[in-house]
Formats: structure tokens, sequence, C-alpha cells
């Protein structure tokens, strides 16, 4: 415990000493640490979505990234293939709830340097709104995470992520976290893991989406604009059709990929600008390549039937909404990209309630 109290006030102060990418880094250090204290067993996945999905996403981007992909590409390898194989230690290993607390408070310390800046939206250390937001939305997870047990602590995590959600004027991601809560104490509340139910429901995510993106006939975005609060009312979908488009055209000339972390340089060919696809899914395709994409999808669908828990199955399927307007590349160092992954593993079954907080809990429970 000594050890990560050092690491924890370690990175307190590389988080506020640092510059906006520093602290990404900083986070994911802590998580990273985490593993490595409490490892004890061995790395190695018994899913096969895992296994193979991953796998084949992990040996596609690497070709991709030695064929086509610029140096800046290859700092992606060393990380992608080190959390391939440590993410699966959150399965074998018991994480104490004190520790997942300390990171919770850690992250939202750096959630206040929250700045609301007119029709900006909120800017922070994460640089920009929507990075923002996503490490709103993954948080949000962490904490129900650290007060497993204690029902009232968590449904008290709802208007406080909520409401941090709010200012960053993010729509999918706030109807992603809104999503996540609904789902999770909804399935409590009715005392069942409706498991094919979300997977239904990713599916159906996906449907919406293409038609979104394909005319929307539907009018899912005159819903949208109806009911948005805020400078965003008047916003479609901010050219994320084009960067779709543009990312498929890629794909079809490259199908192999062209490198990790790259796609933004191809994207400049079609908008001007080196923005990234804005879908994760488009990402992995254009940057690992099809194949890359047939075990990501492979490995989300097939962990998501078979490894999820109540808490971690309303997560992955919030995420993926988020997912689909957002982008980030699986496995690489940045708390939102192995968020994608460790909710399969990092869920209620994986975290112990310490003996700190069963006794606070008994103090409280018989007035003592």
């Amino acid at each position: 415990m000594s050890k990560l109290l050092i690491l924890y006030i370690w990175a307190l102060t590389f988080a506020h000493i640092g510059s906006l990418g520093a602290i990404r880094y900083a986070v994911i250090a802590v998580i990273v640490t985490l593993i490595i204290v409490q490892g004890r067993k061995g790395f190695i996945s018994n899913s096969w979505a895992y296994n193979i999905g991953g796998g084949l996403y992990l040996i596609s981007g690497l070709l991709a990234t030695i064929l086509e992909g610029p140096a800046s590409s290859w700092s992606y390898v060393f990380f992608t293939v080190l959390n391939f194989l440590i993410l699966p230690a959150y399965a074998f290993n018991k994480i104490p709830s004190s520790y997942l607390m300390m990171l919770v408070g850690y992250i939202l310390l750096t959630l206040l340097t929250m700045n609301v800046n007119g029709v900006k939206g909120a800017a922070s250390m994460y640089g920009n709104p929507n990075n923002l937001a996503t490490i709103i939305l993954c948080t949000s997870y962490l904490a129900l995470l650290a007060f497993k047990g204690r029902t009232a602590l968590q449904v008290l995590m709802i208007p406080v992520f909520t409401g941090l959600m709010f200012l960053t004027s993010s729509r999918t991601q706030l109807a992603a976290i809104l999503l996540f809560f609904g789902l999770y104490f909804g399935q409590r509340l009715l005392r069942t893991h409706l498991k094919k139910v979300l997977f239904v429901a990713l599916i159906a995510s996906f449907v919406l989406y293409a038609t979104l993106v394909t005319g929307d006939p539907f009018n899912i975005i005159g819903v949208v604009q109806e009911n948005t609060i805020g400078h965003k009312g008047y916003r479609g979908l901010s050219e994320r059709d084009v960067l779709l488009f543009a990312s498929i055209d890629i794909c079809r000339r490259f199908p192999f990929g062209v490198g990790w972390g790259v796609s933004g340089l191809y994207i400049y060919d079609y908008i001007g600008d080196t923005l990234s696809p804005h879908n994760t899914f488009a990402k992995v395709a254009v940057e690992g390549g099809v194949a890359a994409l047939v075990g990501y999808l492979m490995l989300l669908l097939g962990m998501m039937y078979r490894n999820t828990t109540i808490l971690s199955g309303s997560f992955v399927l919030a995420l993926t909404l988020r997912s689909l307007f957002e982008a980030s590349t699986p496995f690489s160092l940045s708390f939102v990209s192995m968020m994608l992954i460790l909710p399969f593993f990092l869920n209620e079954n994986s975290v112990t309630i310490t003996s700190f907080q069963m006794k606070s809990k008994s103090i409280l429970k018989n007035g003592v």
C-alpha cells in the first residue's frame, strides 16, 4: 500500500506539472501499476474471443505498421503489444476497492480543471471537450466499481458524472452515460442480467448508425436537434458522415491498413485537415486493415455475449455508442483506449471490498 501511495503522489505531481499530453500518460501509468502491484498470476486470457479476435487485430495492425506506417506509427507497437498481454491479468487478480477509490479520486481531481468557456464548451488538461467527456464516461465506470456493495454511493454517482458530462456539451456521450446508468441500475432493479438483450441492442446500434449516415430516414438528427440544450442544438453530424466515407475509401485503397495512429494523415487528402475518423471501428479498419476490424468485432461481440457482468455489459454497450462517434486506437497508451477492452476483465468479479470499507459500513448501519 505504501508503494501505491508514493506512486499516487508522484502521479498527481506529474499531472499538474506535465503537458496536456502528459496527463493522459499519468492516468494510464496508475492503472498499469495497479496491475503490476497486484499481479501474482499469469497474464493469459482464457477467452477465445480475446485470444483469436485480439490476436487477429494485433497481427494485422503490426503488419500494417511495418508495411505502411511512418516512424510515428511505430511508437504504438510496444504499448499495443504490452497492453494486449497484461490486460487479462485483471481476470486473475483481485483489486481492492480502496485502490480504485484512490484512482477515481485522482482522476476527479484532474477533472476539476474543467473550464466552461462560452460556446467553446468545456476545456481541461485533457485537451478538448470530446476527450474530457470520454474520461468522464470511463471514470463513472471505475467509480461504480470502487463503490461495489454500496448502492447509495453508487446512486450518488449519477448526478455527479451526468452533471460533469452535461458541461462538456457532448451529445453522444451524454446519451452514452445516461444509457450506462439506466442499463446498470435497471438490471439491478429487475435482478436479472439481460445479456442477450444487450447483445441485440449492440447489433441494433450499428444498424441505426448506418441509417444515420446514409440519409437518416428516421429523422434521428432532427429529434436530437429539437431536444438538445445549448449551443450544439443546431448541429448535425459535424462531418462525421464525410469522415466515415473517406475512411471507407482509404480502406478500399489500403485494405491491409496504413499503420497505427496515422489515419488523420490520410484523411487530410479528403477534407484538408488531419482529423481522426471520429469512429473507432473506422479507425481500426483504416489503421490496422480490414482483418484488424474483423478481429476487433470478434473480440467485442464474442466477449460481450459470453464474459460480461451486469456492470461491464452495460458499460461496453454505452462505450460502443460513443465509439460510433469518437475514435480511439484499442490497446494504445491512453485511458480511453484501455477502457475499450478493460471492462471485460476489470468488473464486479475482480474487485474486493476492503476490510476498512466493510467496517465503516457496519458502523454506519449499527450507529456505533
